[in-house]
Formats: structure tokens, C-alpha cells, sequence
């Protein structure tokens, strides 16, 4: 049986007699159409004329334009995509003047404002109230603006789609329209703007039909229900939904949403994920679950799209290092299949490096060094044409030209490559639409750069929402209720129904004054005027309602409490049990409820001989914070990509520091020579530990450098070695006896090479160890006496170079090498390494001798070393805060679906039954 979508017999007579239907959007078209083809009998018949208007009104104009008729054979139209490049492009040129921070956003917003002043305010009036309002700047600047877009147009002899309406409309009173259709239907028109209520008042033979008139109907159920979060909410949705079209296929179920923004992607996920209950992951892409405007993102997220405009990019200059390594790993190429581990080899160095940005020199330099793992040469040639192509035009092209080069560019790396998918299908016709009519703007853009070329098309595509064709097929229509106006539904459920969202809150435009967008009664301009629609929409909706209608809120949003709409006071309030939210899906559910299930814990994983391996000090700090994460790190080499920073990273400026304090004290051997230098000697020998950092930081990161970032590096890394100079000075006597001094230590089948930053030796014969830190916070002392600390490092640096007769060793100490922080932290058995580090003795928090801590350090060391070779790998944090925070291996372990519950379950499982631990 048909979806009844809109009533159709009372449209049939105009469409069998031929008269031209105009509906105020492709959504009344779509549903008139469905419904009469879905009616008819014959196979073949003629292609209705039903239009919506502002299709019409553009065809109209052209059909006039091609018989000559003025002014349509004088002035074009301009599509959606020209109208938007035009404003932005007046808005772009008064930046000097007019500093915005999103060009393209206030383009977008004075397009929308210009359209709604045209649509519903006399010129006459508006220019005298923006005149009048001239000393408010965003008014004063539209004016400027507008003045500006009417002379572009009359340059460049177009016409915006609002100015055609009001010219067909003279020529319609003048009687000079050569074509026009003898007989015009309007459909559910319900209050258009007075620009179009103008135009239909000059329409010949004109006759208007609104299929919904029938009165409220007391008698249909109306019920609302109230959930703890929106979460519960779609998700009771999601089930009403799947229960009534098994009741009824053929029900039409409107879902009138608040929110569309925030709600669309979720909803999708469930419907899906019940639509298609045999799919362990839903592609709500692929497979539509209702009709709707658009998709909830732009074309620019769709990843085809995307990744095309990165390849676009390989022609600047500068890039961003996540863009690169995104490329490199794209499927969208013809080459993807080539040199596949060699790119992934570039994408690990390209993190390994750190910075957030990459010179195209430098990505070149990488990918085309020999003998490399990561040496790309067909991806290196590629970078060459493309350069090539772009040179060929020199500095400024009209974007007609630049598209030329697009296409040339597309061709070399091969993009789109082979098509996977239906959506992907979609978004390149989208694409193939949008660059044909980002082409046909040449005669209205002035040249420009590539860059700037580029960054315009970029801009398109992210203000072009991703199409989603109708299908007649489907049951459910997700709209706003704006959107909703002029269909007919079986049922309806409003979603998110509370008192901030309907009526939908006041957004006036800012550029026109407020007292005339009230006046007028426009849209969005006044509380008043947002309640009268709502009513107005509200009882709409209602009387287009056959079955029944629900209507749902939610009460709490994290912090923020609701209550229900006034408009729903008189619906009965209806009970329902708590929803249940899953964390899988459907499929995944069902088959973890119904197939059997043997529950094993094994969480060991012995390291055998043939799997020995070595590493660092970090291994068994990763054992003693997190079990789970020192087997994921170093045992599976699952590691999360490092996080990209601006300009240097830390861990480059860490390494530089190092260098630099190696060779100062390579220079200053003990505490008497320190003493003895003069002050410029003290900064004579600063700046020449600095010039090593930068000659380590110049060759391994070229591209960040340059000669004044280098003054600027060199003189903060000696004023902070000034600093700890002086740190250093007021220290009791000592002697360094080791720099960078490695060492190496057997444990089972893993070996630990550790590199000691300094040793000293201090005036009683002891020894100090010394680890230097560059970062704003480090690991307190204090962690090292917990049972299970978060770091090692230096407890491991006292095991290893105790076991190795460096001896005997009273202190460790973290000396901090930052601008915030300047000093030592440690613990020591006396007073003799800084008045900063106090002895064990007079440390609060532990009753514990030297001895004692120190032993326990050692059997903590192979204590966590046993648990390693073994392979305990429990996810078992020691602070989930502060272990996890950043650990980024979450979605491996997937400790959020581990309650503490299922964790003592497990350890006390473990624990208890030793057959469970498999050697």
C-alpha cells in the first residue's frame, strides 16, 4: 500500500488538465509526485508540471530571457553558489576597514539578510529606517554592503533569485511576459512573504488548494512523555518507530524535531541499527532510514571530498602535518596500492618529529631520501608534477583557470580513484554540480592566487549541506516543523519538546534594525512573533495528524534542567519504563544474549625467549601505572599517534636542553670551578651550551629555524641554563663524575638500557643521581614510596646502577629546567646535595629509612619486571584520572565499558582460581 504523504485527489483535476503546480518547496513536489504515480494504473504517462516556486519563478525567467523579453534577455540569474561568492567577495575587500574573524559565516548571514528584506520589507521603507539607523555600525555596514552588491550586479549584469521575483512580477502587471502558464495551481501556500504573496497576486487565472483543512480532531490520542536525557529519549524513539511500521509498513510517521543540528546523526545511528538488525556496524550512508531537507554535514566532511581538497593543497607552501599524513594514507588514489608501508613509514616520521607543521620542501626532502623505510619516490615525483602545474600559471588566474589546474592535478594523483560506494557516488555528483558552478563564477571573481582559489572552493564546500534524495519508499519524514508545513502524516512525534525549544528562540538579523523586522512581522525577529507561529505551526501539525500524536522531552542535559512546552500542557501524560541504553549493537546484543558464551580469564601472555626484547625506563613505569599498558606498548606496539604541536615540540626542546647542559658540564667538571668563573664567563659558556641546542634543532627541524627563531631559541635556552647555573652554585660541593652515562640490565627475556643524565659525586663520598626534566610538572617524590608508583624512572636508575657497583648513591634527584620551575626535587638519606632535596629523615609521609626505601625500590623493580615476563596485562589503573587522561589507547583496553564492578569481578576471579593464569 502507498505512503499517504499529502492528499492527492484533490490536485489530480490540475494535473490531468495540465496546469502548472507551484509548492513552496521540493518537499510538497516530492510528496504530490509520489502520490500521483503511486495512484496511476498506465506505465506511461506525461511528466507533471509541478514546480517549486523558486524553480519556476528562475525558469520563467529564462524562457522569457531566450524570447527577448526585458529585462530577463539583459540581466542572469545568479545560482546559490555565485550569489554567495559575490557577497563574499564585497565582504573579503572591506577586511582593512572591517576586521571579521569568519568572512565566510557573515557572507553566509548578510546573503540571508539581504534575501529577507527583499522578501518582506518595502525598499522604500527599508532604506529610509537603515538611513535613520546609520549611526549603529552593523546596520550602516549592510547598507554600505547591499549598495556594493547592486552595483556588482549592474556591472556584471546579473540578478539575485529575490530581484527576478519582483521584475517577473512587473512584468506580470505590464503584461509583457511573452510566456507565462494559462492555468497556475498553488499548494499549500499557508502566509508566504509579501514578495511572493505579490507575485501570486498578479499570476493570471491563479487558483490556491490547501489539502488540510479538516478541524482539530479531539478524538485522536495525544500523549507526552518525559525522559531523564536526550540519549533515553531518541532512544524510546527509535523503538516506537520500529513498532509501529511493523504494525503498519505503509504509515506515514512524522518526526518533528527541535534540534535538528544536534540530533540528526544519533537518530540515524538507531534507526539503523534497528532497520537493519543484521549489520554489526550500520551505514546510515549507504542505507536511508528517512527523508529529510539535508544531511546534518557539509559536502566538505564528506571524506572523498575532503581528502580531494587535501591533494589540492600539495601545492602550497605549508602544511598542516595531520593533513600530510592523512593524504598518505588516503584510498581515494589511483596509487594507494604503491610504495603502501613506504608511506606509512613517512606518516611514523612525520609524528615522530612532533611539529604541527611541515614545509613542502621538507615533505619532499623525507619522501625522496634513499635508503630510508620511508622513502616515497613515486609519491616524491607526484609532488614534483603537481609543483610543475602549478607553475604554469603565473601568480593570478581567474578561478575558470584554476579549475583547469584542479582537474590537471586530480588527474596526476588520481583522484577519486575507483568509486566504493553509493554515497560516495552522491557526493562526487554533488561535487561535479558545485565545481561546475564554482567555474561559471569567473566573470564575476577577480584573479586570484592559488591559494586563494583554493580556500574559495573549500569554502563552498563546507556551506553546501550533503543532498539526501527523497524516497518514496520510506516511512518516516524527519523535519523541523517549519519543514513540516504543508504535509499530512499518520502519526507524529515532537522530539525535544521542553520550554527552551519550542517556540524556537528569537534570532533577529543583525543587520537590519529590529524595530522594522518586528513591524513586518518577519520570522525570528521578537518573542511575540515566534509564539504566534508557533501556534500557528503547532495546530498545522495537529489537524495534519490521522492516527496520533506524542510529543517527548527530556529534563536534564548534563546540568541543565527542563521542563515541558506550554504548548503540551493539555496532552495526557504517559508513563514509560526506563530505556535501556546499549553500548552495542543490535546484532552484537543478540548474539551476546543468545550464543553460548564460555567466560575465560586469562590475562597473562608469557614473554617467551623467541619474543626477548629490549627498551626503556618506561617500560616498567607503563607496568607499575597500568599493566594492560605496558603489554599494548611494548609488547604490541600499539601506539597512539603523538600529539602534533605548533612550532617545536616539547620533546624537541627537551632534547635541546639535554645537549646543552651535556656540554656545559663537560665544561664545568666540579662545584669549585663553577664558583670560580666570572659572570661573563658563567654566560660566555651558557651561550655556547645554547648554540649546540640550536645546532641540534637546526638540522633536525629545518623548516621551523630560521635564523630569527633561532636568536629567539638560543636566548631562551641561556637564560634558563643561567638559572640553573646559579642553582647550581648555591648547592654544598660536589664533583660530576658521569654525563649521559648508559647502562644496561638482564631481566629474564626483556634487556633495560637506561641513560643516566648526570651522576655527581658529592663532598662525603656519596653519590647523587641526577635526571633532568624540561616540562612544567613532574611526578612528586612522594610517588615513588606508593606501592605501585605512576613513575619509575629514577627508583629504576638507583636498582640499576646499585646492581652495577655505582656506589654508594644517597640521593636522586629531578633538577627542572623551566621557565615556571628552576631547581632540584628529589629524596636523599642526608642534607649534603641541596638545601631544595631534604633528607628521608624529614620527609612527611614516610617513617621508612634510606635502606628501607631504597630495597623497596629494588623489589619493586623486579617485582613489576617478573610481571612483565610474565604477561600480566590487566587494565587495572592506579589513578584511571590521571593513567588515562593521556594514554590514548582507550579504544584497545575499553575501560569506559568496564565498570568497577566487572573489574573486581575479574581481579577476584583471577586471584582466586590460579588454573586461569596460562604460562
Amino acid at each position: 500500500m502507498a505512503i499517504k504523504r499529502i492528499d492527492i485527489e484533490q490536485i489530480r483535476p490540475h494535473i490531468v488538465n495540465g496546469a502548472t503546480i507551484l509548492v513552496p518547496n521540493l518537499r510538497i513536489k516530492d510528496a504530490i509526485t509520489a502520490g500521483y504515480l503511486d495512484s496511476l494504473t498506465k506505465n506511461v504517462i506525461p511528466t507533471p508540471k509541478i514546480y517549486a516556486v523558486d524553480v519556476f519563478i528562475l525558469k520563467c525567467w529564462s524562457k522569457n530571457a531566450r524570447l527577448g523579453v526585458a529585462p530577463c534577455a539583459n540581466l542572469q540569474p545568479l545560482s546559490a553558489v555565485e550569489e554567495f561568492l559575490v557577497w563574499h567577495e564585497i565582504i573579503e575587500s572591506s577586511l582593512t576597514d572591517i576586521p571579521l574573524l569568519n568572512p565566510g559565516e557573515t557572507a553566509s548571514v548578510v546573503a540571508r539578510s539581504y534575501q529577507t528584506s527583499r522578501q518582506w520589507l518595502d525598499p522604500d521603507i527599508l532604506n529610509n529606517e537603515l538611513r535613520a539607523n546609520s549611526a549603529i555600525k552593523d546596520i550602516a555596514v549592510f547598507d554600505k554592503w547591499t549598495l556594493q552588491f547592486k552595483n556588482y550586479c549592474d556591472k556584471y549584469q546579473r540578478i539575485s533569485l529575490v530581484d527576478c521575483t519582483k521584475e517577473l512580477s512587473k512584468l506580470l502587471e505590464q503584461k509583457k511576459l511573452t510566456y507565462f502558464p494559462k492555468k497556475t495551481v498553488l499548494v499549500n501556500f499557508y502566509e508566504p512573504p509579501p514578495l511572493y504573496e505579490h507575485f501570486f497576486s498578479v499570476v493570471p487565472q491563479l487558483e490556491s488548494v490547501l489539502t488540510i483543512k479538516r478541524k482539530p480532531n479531539d478524538k485522536i490520542p495525544k500523549v507526552k512523555i518525559n525522559f531523564s536525557s536526550p540519549e533515553s529519549e531518541l532512544r524510546h524513539c527509535a523503538n516506537w518507530v520500529e513498532d509501529l511500521l511493523a504494525k503498519n509498513p505503509s504509515a506515514h510517521i512524522g518526526l518533528i524535531t527541535c534540534n535538528k543540528l544536534l540530533e540528526q546523526r544519533q537518530l540515524e545511528q538507531l534507526l539503523a541499527d534497528d532497520f537493519f538488525p543484521n549489520g554489526m556496524l550500520a551505514n546510515i550512508d549507504d542505507q536511508a532510514v528517512f527523508n529529510t531537507t539535508s544531511a546534518s554535514r557539509n559536502l566538505l566532511d564528506a571524506p572523498i571530498i575532503y581528502d580531494g581538497l587535501l591533494l589540492l593543497s600539495l601545492g602550497q607552501d605549508q602544511h598542516n602535518t595531520e593533513d600530510i599524513c592523512r593524504v598518505l594514507q588516503s584510498p581515494y588514489l589511483s596509487f594507494s596500492d604503491e610504495e603502501p608501508e613506504n608511506r606509512f613509514n613517512l606518516v611514523a616520521q612525520l609524528q615522530v618529529k612532533g611539529s604541527s607543521t611541515i614545509s613542502g620542501r621538507d615533505i619532499s626532502y623525507l619522501a625522496s631520501s634513499k635508503e630510508k623505510a620511508y622513502s616515497c619516490p613515486s609519491f616524491s615525483q607526484k609532488l614534483v608534477e603537481v609543483r610543475t602545474e602549478i607553475r604554469k600559471i603565473k601568480n593570478l588566474a581567474s578561478p575558470l583557470v584554476w579549475s583547469k589546474v584542479f582537474e590537471a592535478i586530480f588527474e596526476i594523483l588520481g583522484w577519486p580513484g575507483p568509486i566504493a560506494s553509493n554515497k560516495e557516488h552522491r557526493f562526487l555528483i554533488q561535487w561535479d554540480k558545485l565545481f561546475s558552478e564554482y567555474k561559471g563564477s569567473s566573470k564575476l571573481m577577480a584573479p586570484l592566487t592559488y591559494s586563494k582559489a583554493l580556500a574559495k572552493l573549500r569554502l563552498l564546500c563546507a556551506q553546501d549541506k550533503q543532498h539526501k534524495p527523497f524516497d518514496s519508499s520510506l516511512a518516516l519524514s524527519y523535519y523541523t516543523a517549519t519543514e513540516s508545513i504543508g504535509l499530512e502524516f499518520d502519526y507524529i512525534r515532537f522530539l525535544g519538546l521542553n520550554d527552551q525549544q519550542w517556540p524556537e528562540p528569537v534570532n533577529p538579523s543583525p543587520f537590519l534594525p529590529y524595530d522594522i523586522q518586528k513591524t513586518a512581522n518577519i520570522p525570528g525577529s521578537h518573542n511575540d512573533i515566534q509564539i504566534s507561529i508557533a501556534k500557528k505551526q503547532f495546530d498545522q501539525l495537529i489537524r495534519s495528524t490521522r492516527v496520533s500524536i506524542q510529543a517527548s522531552y527530556y529534563s536534564t542535559d548534563g546540568e541543565q534542567n527542563y521542563r515541558p512546552s506550554s504548548f503540551i500542557k493539555c496532552f495526557v501524560e504517559h508513563k514509560t519504563d526506563a530505556v535501556q541504553l546499549q553500548e552495542l549493537s543490535n546484532k552484537a546484543t543478540r548474539q551476546f544474549n543468545s550464543l553460548p558464551i564460555s567466560t575465560i580469564i586469562d590475562e597473562s601472555a608469557r614473554l617467551e625467549v623467541e619474543d626477548s626484547l629490549q627498551g626503556g625506563a618506561s617500560i616498567l613505569s607503563d607496568q607499575s601505572a597500568c599493566p594492560f599498558r605496558a603489554f599494548a606498548l611494548n609488547r604490541l606496539k600499539a601506539y597512539s599517534p603523538p600529539r602534533l604541536e605548533a612550532g617545536l615540540s616539547k620533546m624537541a626542546r627537551g632534547s635541546a636542553i639535554h645537549i646543552a647542559l651535556e656540554y656545559l658540564f663537560a665544561e664545568i667538571r666540579n662545584h669549585g670551578e663553577l664558583t670560580s668563573q666570572t659572570e661573563n664567563q658563567i654566560l660566555e659558556l651558557c651561550n655556547q651550551a645554547a648554540v649546540k641546542a640550536i645546532e641540534y634543532l637546526s638540522l633536525n627541524h629545518r623548516d621551523i629555524m630560521t635564523p630569527k627563531f633561532q636568536l629567539i631559541e638560543q636566548s631562551r635556552i641561556k637564560k634558563l641554563l643561567r638559572k640553573f647555573v646559579q642553582v647550581e652554585r648555591n648547592r654544598p660541593p660536589f664533583q660530576v663524575l658521569a654525563r649521559e652515562q648508559a647502562f644496561t640490565q638482564q631481566f629474564d627475556n626483556f634487556v633495560l638500557n637506561i641513560r643516566i643524565d648526570r651522576i655527581d659525586q658529592l663532598n662525603d663520598g656519596t653519590l647523587a643521581l641526577i635526571d633532568y626534566k624540561t616540562g612544567k610538572y613532574s611526578v612528586s617524590p612522594k610517588g615513588w614510596m606508593d606501592e605501585r608508583p605512576k613513575d619509575m624512572q629514577l627508583p629504576l636508575y638507583h636498582s640499576v646502577a646499585s646492581a652495577s657497583d655505582i656506589s654508594p648513591i644517597d640521593t636522586v634527584s629531578v633538577a627542572h629546567l623551566h621557565a615556571e620551575k628552576i631547581g632540584h626535587s628529589g629524596i636523599s638519606a642526608s642534607d649534603n646535595f641541596s638545601h631544595q632535596v631534604r633528607s628521608i629523615g624529614s620527609q612527611k609521609g614516610t617513617e621508612m629509612s634510606w635502606s628501607e626505601v631504597t630495597k623497596s625500590w629494588s623489589s619493586k623493580v623486579e617485582y613489576l619486571a617478573h610481571e612483565f615476563n610474565q604477561g600480566v596485562a590487566d587494565v587495572n589503573p592506579t589513578d584511571s584520572t590521571a593513567t588515562c587522561t593521556y594514554c590514548g589507547l582507550q579504544s584497545l583496553c575499553r575501560i569506559q565499558e568496564l565498570s568497577s564492578n566487572k573489574l573486581n569481578i575479574i581481579t577476584k576471579a583471577s586471584n582466586d582460581d590460579p588454573s586461569n593464569q596460562v604460562s
